[in-house]
């Protein structure tokens, strides 16, 4: 989920690595904007971090994380390593 200017915008994440992700989304969102996102992950707590919309092409966005720290690095892995292994 990202939240931008108050408002809610979910996606699918259709990438990443550690440095960011991208993401489909069908509301529009400018390019070079700071927003929050939130990462939540099976048993913790929600995990929100920032992060800056680096391109677009059609609904395609590519988010950068901006500075997370090395724990907040860790569950961004997790994250992503449990939702990979929920689409096998």
């Amino acid at each position: 989920m990202i939240q931008f200017q108050g408002r809610r915008v979910t996606g699918m994440c259709v990438d990443y690595n550690e440095d960011g992700f991208g993401a489909i989304i069908e509301t529009d969102l400018p390019v070079g904007a700071m927003m929050a996102v939130e990462f939540r992950v099976a048993g913790r707590e929600v995990t929100p971090l920032q992060v800056k919309t680096i391109y677009r092409k059609y609904s395609r966005y590519g988010f950068e994380f901006i500075a997370p720290e090395h724990s907040k690095r860790q569950i961004i892995a997790d994250f992503f390593r449990e939702s990979l292994e929920g689409d096998y």
